[in-house]
């Protein structure tokens, strides 16, 4: 016999067996479970909120304060030339925009 079909000649045997818990190892089941299912603390939103503030922050700094950087990482885009009137109003926003064209 070998190793899988000891194994599933034990869970056969698991399986059959139609003997009741008793109430003092069932109860210890049920609050081991209700233990590990409530989140802690009470609070997940705020620890999501904690955790995820930064990361939209960086987001939004990247898109609009280095859309050049962001340009360069993706596959088949170049970097917009601007024209004088987005080099202004990008001036205004920012402080200081180069244009390579």
């Amino acid at each position: 016999m070998t190793e899988d079909e000891r194994i599933a000649a034990r869970l056969a045997d698991a399986a059959d067996d139609t003997t009741p818990l008793s109430d003092g190892l069932r109860a210890a089941i049920l609050a081991d479970a209700a233990r590990v299912a409530a989140p802690p603390g009470g609070r997940p939103w705020l620890a999501g909120l904690l955790a995820g503030l930064p990361a939209a922050a960086a987001g939004l700094w990247l898109g609009l304060a280095q859309p050049a950087l962001v340009l360069q990482l993706v596959p088949g885009l170049a970097t917009p030339q601007a024209d004088d009137t987005e080099i202004a109003l990008l001036d205004d926003v920012f402080g200081v925009w180069e244009d390579d064209g």
